[in-house]
């Protein structure tokens, strides 16, 4: 596992490739919003490294992140077709899910319907 992170240097200045003084990615500028710009660069080399390294095969790497690193994972995926495998992955599993949680919402919703439908005939009755 890779947790790359910004350095929080004293007397930042903005925008550099610290996080520009918060911790963060850069996501939101566009110097480093393609293959061969700074940060991503950067995060694209450390995921080769560690792959090389330890032999790990590409369609095995996933990536993730939260808030800017998010954003930052969202970047990388336009770059790297081997993490973008797994992103796809994921977002076509959640769309199963979505699919799958509606249908069943309509098959129980029927069923309550029917059951309903019966308690009020026979109290009518």
């Amino acid at each position: 596992m890779l947790f790359p992170e910004q350095l929080r240097p004293v007397g930042s200045t903005y925008p550099l490739v610290d996080g520009n003084g918060s911790g963060c990615w850069n996501w939101f500028v566009p110097d480093h919003q393609t293959r061969d710009a700074r940060e991503p660069r950067t995060l694209a080399a450390m995921t080769r490294d560690v792959m090389r390294r330890f032999a790990v095969d590409g369609r095995r790497v996933w990536l993730a992140g939260v808030s800017a690193g998010a954003n930052m994972a969202t970047i990388l995926a336009t770059i790297l077709a081997t993490i973008l495998a797994a992103i796809l992955a994921a977002i076509l599993a959640a769309i199963l899910a979505a699919i799958l949680a509606a249908i069943l919402a309509a098959i129980l919703a029927a069923i309550l319907a029917a059951i309903l439908a019966a308690i009020l005939a026979a109290i009518l009755a």
